[in-house]
């Protein structure tokens, strides 16, 4: 066996909380906008 142990992958990105525009609740994204719900296609627009 080697003698040291295989690299840990990274950890996956875990995006800082926005509140949304539309509803004010919170949510993780790269950049402030509208949360699932009130954005185009949620089932709340």
């Amino acid at each position: 066996p080697p003698p040291f142990a295989p690299p840990v992958p990274a950890p996956p990105v875990r995006h800082p909380f926005q509140n949304c525009d539309g509803c004010n609740r919170a949510f993780r994204a790269p950049e402030p906008g509208r949360c699932r719900d009130c954005s185009p296609g949620g089932r709340l627009a």
